[in-house]
């Protein structure tokens, strides 16, 4: 699984989704089919999610739309994509470590 994607967002900028592309290291990619998909992030330093809500799965892309609140608060943030396929089973991208956000200031 890809694990190196970085993002950066000015405060307030939620204009564009957060985008990941899902494959396994080997260049295989699962069947999302049917599957459901939610969008976490954390502030590092901090056990409650600051995000947890429903996001697209679109192929093997994922997207989330972040609404204004979530990017109101400069910071960096870990971000982890958790698939819900059907029957249950759960997956996590990546599958180790986090995905890191940095929200910086914006001058107005």
């Amino acid at each position: 699984m890809s694990s190196s994607t970085t993002y950066t967002r000015k405060r307030h900028d939620d204009a564009q989704p957060f985008r990941f592309q899902a494959e396994y290291s080997d260049g295989t990619v699962p069947n999302f089919v049917g599957a459901t998909l939610r969008f976490l992030m954390t502030k590092k330093g901090s056990s409650t999610p600051k995000v947890a809500a429903a996001a697209v799965i679109t192929g093997t892309i994922f997207s989330y739309a972040p609404l204004p609140a979530d990017v109101d608060t400069s910071g960096t943030y870990k971000v982890e994509w958790e698939v819900t396929y059907p029957g249950g089973k759960l997956e996590t991208w990546p599958g180790s470590g986090w995905l890191t956000l940095t929200i910086v200031d914006d001058l107005g």
